[in-house]
């Protein structure tokens, strides 16, 4: 280097002002590494809500996709126990039918994000799974639908009838259906009237008919309705074939099939009809002074229980079982002790032993009842919280032994997942806007 260069750069930098670092440099670089740590916190999370949120989609997806067991991949079965179902559990107008069915029961269901409605639930008999049973045109509860139960199910299982509305007037009867709970099929036959039906008896009196009873409502108020009896009919849902028949006014109920026929209360007595002409046998007398609500008769025809409602003086109402041979022309029914607290005839699973639902201290359950000796065992545990509608169970099925079945998976609420999604979304919308402000800043 020559010496007038090196002169040069000397005096250069003698007149070059001293740099000074910024003084806030510190507090700058501070904020930017927080700035980073941030974003990358952010995208983090993001990546996990996203994930986690894609998870919880594909398994919802994979459940949906697996393919629903038909009737025969196991051997149809009570399950040993009911239990409450989650109020999301997916319907059968979305996921399909699930039939033949081992019970139908009312439970609690969401309607829309915050509701909550009355349906309908069915549990599978071959494979105990849950469902909500989605009846098309099924008549919405209203003044005229006043019954107990507005559904039946056959025995085997295999159809559920039902009271549809009126055209216009979905809180108003307009005929019945049949929904096959295989196949998905429905089979309808409105009644044409001005103001609907008053449901009276849907009672399945064999395989494949329907004893049906209504009156056709003269007049409705808001709170009550007036009707007139028609004349009872089996319906055959099959072929859609009715069969006016004349049992009595106003119909009889609770009637349990016996071979070639069903049997029925009466007012002094109980009777034997033929299905499928109607005609009755000689009435079985009752012993003096017992008027029992309910009357089922065993297999083979020879025995009877029955469940008469008895009011005492404090008003309340209780009932006692009573049992008994049939035939002389009287039904020989008497107390028998039983530590259950009865509600409710089921059936039987062979002639000595008879299927009742109640309760033993807090337990409510199906129970199997020996009539010679009182002696009970649970055939279906009922650990539920509540239902709209008490549990009907396929009657063809109550002399198998009931088998284990899984309780129903716990479904994701749809609402956890808009709020995943959303979460997701605002925190990436967050983590881009901050890349991009640190971008803009560089």
């Amino acid at each position: 280097m020559t010496t007038d260069m090196r002169e040069q750069l000397e005096r250069l930098a003698g007149e070059a002002t001293p740099a000074r670092a910024p003084a806030d440099l510190w507090r700058r670089g501070v904020r930017r590494r927080r700035r980073i740590r941030a974003a990358s916190a952010l995208a983090t999370v993001t990546a996990v809500l996203v994930a986690m949120l894609g998870s919880a989609v594909a398994w919802d997806q994979l459940r949906a996709d697996e393919p629903t067991p038909t009737g025969n991949a196991a051997v149809a079965a009570l399950p040993d126990r009911l239990v409450t179902p989650d109020i999301w559990l997916p319907g059968t107008a979305d996921a399909g039918p699930i039939g033949p069915l081992a019970v139908v029961a009312g439970a609690e269901r969401a309607a829309g994000w915050f509701g909550t409605e009355n349906g309908t639930v069915a549990v599978s008999a071959t494979t105990g799974e849950y469902r909500f049973l989605d009846l098309p045109g099924r008549a919405e509860d209203g003044t005229a639908l006043s019954v107990d139960q507005p559904w039946a199910l056959s025995p085997d299982g295999r159809i559920v009838s039902y009271w549809i509305g009126q055209p216009g007037h979905p809180d108003r009867v307009g005929g019945y259906a049949a929904y096959d709970t295989v196949t998905g099929e429905v089979t309808r036959h409105p009644v044409r009237t001005e103001l609907g039906l008053s449901p009276l008896t849907m009672e399945w009196v064999s395989a494949d008919t329907v004893l049906l009873a209504y009156g056709v409502v003269t007049e409705l108020r808001a709170d009550s309705a007036t009707g007139r009896h028609v004349r009872d009919r089996f319906w055959a849902p099959g072929p859609d074939r009715l069969t006016p028949v004349d049992l009595g006014d106003p119909g009889v109920g609770n009637v349990s099939p016996v071979p070639g026929g069903f049997a029925a209360p009466l007012a002094h007595g109980l009777a034997v009809y033929d299905v499928p002409s109607g005609d009755r046998g000689p009435v079985l007398r009752y012993p003096a002074g017992l008027n029992p609500q309910q009357v089922t008769v065993d297999p083979s025809g020879r025995r009877a229980a029955a469940l008469p409602e008895i009011t005492g003086g404090n008003g309340f109402s209780t009932r006692r079982l009573l049992v008994g041979a049939l035939g002389q022309g009287r039904a020989d029914l008497r107390p028998l002790r039983v530590e259950v607290d009865v509600f409710d005839l089921l059936g039987w699973t062979d002639s000595r032993h008879l299927v009742v639902r109640g309760s033993v201290g807090q337990r409510v359950a199906a129970y199997a009842v020996d009539v010679r000796t009182g002696d009970h065992r649970v055939l279906v545990a009922e650990e539920r919280e509540r239902w709209g509608e008490f549990p009907q169970y396929a009657g063809s099925l109550l002399a198998r032994p009931p088998v284990a079945r899984p309780a129903p998976d716990d479904v994701t609420d749809p609402r956890l997942l808009a709020l995943g999604a959303g979460t997701a979304a605002l925190a990436l919308a967050g983590g881009l806007l901050l890349v991009r402000r640190r971008r803009a800043r560089v």
